[in-house]
């Protein structure tokens, strides 16, 4: 075996089997067959030991062998054996046989040795026993201490956030913290730790198989567990308890309206109280210690957590109404002449005059439209005959000192045209 073996604190021989008895039950009714009920072996001292549990092994010391090999005794009594293993004993199955020496009656277990392995189910539970006798008195709670208050022994109490256990009676003005002959702690405060992270769980490895016993050497290391055994035998059926004190019975949140008995437990305001009397009426638990007492304080408000990761994008949102018609802006700055558009085919033209008339014929050649008018002798010749307009452009046309009329304006819509008395164009 390697030296981490021997560092183990124990290693128990898993034995498991069927106890048999050998020898007859003599005529005297005081003697009883021993009986074996477990084996345990120890391999943290130099020379390993098995120590064998049961009963009625005798008031001398007994015999034991497995398989036929005495073994030395170390210590016994009557309900338990402790003897030397051999130090090259393998792995197996073996008779360990128990003599009571004084009675010359035997036991005998067929044990499986080998490497422990994993718990076995737990058997059924056995049938209640009776009731055992009345054990020491217990802890008596008070709640919070008083210092005007007198503690019986064995009164506890709550004080800076520990626990203690009256030593003495009338045990008055004594704060439990500085006065260690009337007080003793139980349970000290302890301080709330920082949160360490959460690790990973690792997955569970494949059980191996139990390898063979080597020859007895230095304590290794734990070998690995071998195959669960079967179930043992039902254990013999336990003493009865005691009948316990009276709990608190849960009526949940504090009502004002409501009537609460002894030791009836409410909730007010995260904390829990007790019940301190019968017919506890109108009492709210937190300002009325002689009615209720604090059983457990609402706990104080934990770390923020770590910010979570950023959600998902959500879906585009239906489009909203159209707004209302926005006032209308300033005028702008007028623009920059545009090009001169391409002319336009010819149209109709009718120039009326107070006094002249004008009869038109259109005449086209080349780039000059030529009219015919017949231009009245008594028409004034400065006088404004009439606008009209080509490509959107307003032409003014006017009768000249001897008859001619002209359109002024871009790109006239023709040239000048002389009107003498009685002339044609």
């Amino acid at each position: 075996m390697s030296e981490p073996r021997r560092n183990q604190v124990s290693s128990c021989l898993a034995v498991l089997g069927s106890v048999y008895m050998f020898g007859s039950l003599p005529a005297r009714a005081a003697v009883h067959l021993p009986v074996i009920t477990a084996v345990t072996a120890n391999y943290s001292t130099n020379q390993p030991t098995v120590t064998i549990a049961g009963k009625y092994f005798g008031t001398i010391t007994p015999t034991v062998t497995l398989d036929g090999v005495p073994l030395v005794i170390t210590t016994y009594t009557q309900t338990s054996v402790t003897a030397l293993l051999p130090s090259n004993l393998n792995p197996g199955t073996y008779e360990l046989v128990l003599t009571n020496n004084a009675s010359q009656l035997v036991a005998g277990f067929d044990a499986t040795i080998g490497a422990v392995g994993p718990e076995g189910p737990a058997g059924p539970a056995g049938p209640t026993g009776s009731a055992g006798p009345t054990g020491p008195p217990g802890l008596t709670w008070q709640g919070f201490w008083n210092i005007s208050a007198t503690y019986a022994l064995n009164d506890a109490v709550s004080y800076n956030g520990s626990t203690y256990i009256s030593l003495a009676a009338n045990n008055t003005a004594n704060e439990p913290d500085t006065a260690p002959a009337a007080w003793s702690i139980v349970a000290s405060a302890g301080g709330a730790g920082p949160a360490g992270p959460a690790g990973a769980t690792g997955a569970t490895g494949p059980q191996g198989p139990s390898g063979p016993m080597g020859p007895q050497g230095a304590t290794g290391a734990t070998g690995p567990s071998g195959p669960t055994g079967p179930q043992g035998p039902q254990g013999a059926t336990g003493p009865t308890g005691a009948i316990g004190p009276q709990g608190l019975t849960w009526q949940g949140a504090w009502d004002i309206s409501k009537t609460y008995a002894l030791n009836d437990a409410v909730s007010y305001n995260g904390s829990s109280y007790i019940s301190l009397a019968a017919s506890n009426t109108g009492n709210e638990p937190d300002n009325t210690p002689a009615s209720w007492n604090l059983v457990a304080s609402m706990g104080a408000t934990g770390p923020q957590g770590a910010t979570g990761a950023a959600g998902p994008m959500g879906l585009t949102g239906a489009q909203g109404p159209q707004g209302p018609q926005g006032a209308t802006g300033a005028t702008g700055a007028t623009g920059p002449q545009g090009p001169t558009g391409p002319q336009g085919p010819a149209g109709p033209v009718n120039i009326l005059s107070h006094r002249a008339k004008l009869k038109r014929d259109a005449l086209l050649d080349h780039r000059q439209q030529h009219l015919l008018h017949d231009c009245d002798a008594h028409s004034s010749r400065r006088q404004l005959l009439h606008f009209g307009a080509r490509h959107g452009k307003q032409l003014q046309y006017r009768v000249g000192r001897r008859g001619s009329v002209r359109a002024s304006g871009r790109r006239p819509y023709w040239n000048a045209v002389h009107c003498g008395p009685g002339e044609r164009h």
